[in-house]
């Protein structure tokens, strides 16, 4: 039977292995052989209600979930035909963070079983772990280191915190960069321009005047075109003036 289907999982992957000394090969470094042994996951609430199941309200109880490592060294679900041997790699275990359970926020206690290598059991001390629902966590993620700290759940969740606001302000300032790309940036200021008069020419009485800006910049050359004025209207007669045959006229009769 399957859980309800409102009940959200993730995924806890893990591989282990062991530091020996150099064996029988071409280099004289160190060696690994895969971790043998299981990894036990027990919730810190013996059950979680899910008040919104379908088809029925259900309650989960919780009980401890064994893993297995295989032949190398991988976090595995057990063959479900033989518990002892490893199946799939990886076990999905119910998220810590659920909405739809009526308690959230729990954690996964996580301890550790291997077998002995020269003697000598290795240990990993046991932990607590949050498993959002559909995440995958490593447990080389989450795994305390006695000496230092290590890097566990607080840890672990400060970083991702640290990573949310990183992506939060590359995302403005992207939006800001393509804000600026689609409004343009301004250019640099230009040199001054230089207008030179070229050609003046009139046309018809009434025609519009046109003006005419020709060459690129900074360079550039006006011409005019300019109406003719309306002719005015005639002006007075003059007075009688010289008289040219009465002068003609008085000569001759001064001569004979």
């Amino acid at each position: 039977m399957a859980l309800p289907t409102n009940a959200g999982t993730g995924l806890v992957t893990g591989r282990f292995i062991v530091g020996v000394a150099d064996g029988d090969d071409a280099d004289f470094e160190p060696d690994g052989i895969p971790a043998q042994g299981t990894v036990t996951f027990v919730a810190s609430v013996p059950y979680v209600p899910d008040p919104t199941a379908a088809p029925d309200p259900t309650t989960i109880l919780q009980v401890p979930i064994i893993a297995v490592l295989d032949e190398d060294g991988y976090l595995c679900t057990p063959d479900p035909l033989a518990p002892t041997y490893a199946g799939a790699q990886g076990i999905r275990l119910i998220a810590t963070d659920d909405p739809d359970f009526s308690v959230v926020d729990w954690t996964w206690n996580v301890t550790y079983a291997f077998q002995p290598v020269n003697g000598v059991t290795p240990r990993i001390d046991a932990h607590a772990m949050a498993l959002p629902s559909g995440s995958t966590v490593d447990l080389a993620s989450v795994v305390r280191v006695p000496s230092t700290g290590g890097i566990g759940t607080e840890q672990a969740e400060a970083l991702a915190a640290q990573a949310a606001a990183s992506a939060a302000a590359a995302a403005a300032a992207a939006q800001e960069a393509a804000e600026i790309l689609a409004e343009g940036i301004p250019g640099p200021e230009g040199p001054p321009n230089t207008l030179t008069v070229g050609t003046v020419s009139t046309s018809a009485p009434g025609a519009a005047a046109v003006a005419t800006i020709t060459g690129p910049a900074p360079t550039q050359t006006l011409s005019l075109t300019l109406p003719r004025g309306e002719p005015g209207p005639q002006g007075p007669s003059g007075d009688g003036g010289f008289d040219a045959t009465v002068a003609w006229d008085a000569y001759v009769s001064a001569v004979s």
